[in-house]
């Protein structure tokens, strides 16, 4: 009886790990099932679905472009910052100089990557209009609008921008310091 009870408890454990496999096997079949069913699920959605949707989403929005372009306004602007401009002033009485940050906002994605295809040539225009200045001409608020506004203006030239919704919608300066 002796071995009889010795051999009782080796059983028991034995009959544990045949149900932890048992277990683990039913938990690996699981996630098969699960990956099999995604797989599915995303094979069986036809590129005709895929495209019936991109090709509906063309044609409501090509004659709409304009009012598209209105209902963006809800979506947040892009901003663009250029490099830091050093400028001497046009001053025959006095030697000035400038140093700004000039941030455009933009009306979207689209038309930052324009401006980022001819901002060599923005920059240089930039420089020129500020150049063109006097330091009496920029101490004031009115002037620097002013500057701000003629900015504005030439951007949206080099942008071959028509419509006011279009472009650059405003001129910051995040800093303007003049010596």
């Amino acid at each position: 009886m002796a071995e009889a009870k010795a051999v009782e408890p080796v059983a028991a454990p034995k009959g544990k790990k045949t149900l932890l496999i048992v277990a683990i096997i039913g938990v690996l079949l699981l996630l098969v099932l699960i990956a099999i069913g995604v797989v599915g699920f995303l094979l069986l959605r036809t590129p005709a679905d895929v495209g019936s949707d991109v090709v509906a989403s063309q044609s409501e929005e090509a004659p709409k472009k304009k009012e598209k372009k209105k209902a963006d306004h809800g979506a947040p602007p892009v901003f663009e910052k250029l490099q830091t401009i050093t400028a001497n002033l046009n001053s025959a009485e006095e030697e000035a100089v400038v140093q700004t940050d000039v941030v455009l906002e933009l009306p979207d994605a689209e038309t930052q990557t324009a401006l980022k295809n001819i901002l060599p040539r923005v920059q240089a225009e930039v420089i020129k209009l500020i150049r063109s200045k006097t330091p009496a001409d920029l101490r004031t608020v009115a002037g620097t609008d002013k500057l701000a506004a003629e900015i504005q203006g030439t951007v949206n030239r080099l942008l071959d921008v028509t419509d006011k919704d279009e472009g650059v919608q405003s001129v910051n300066f995040t800093t303007f310091i003049m010596q």
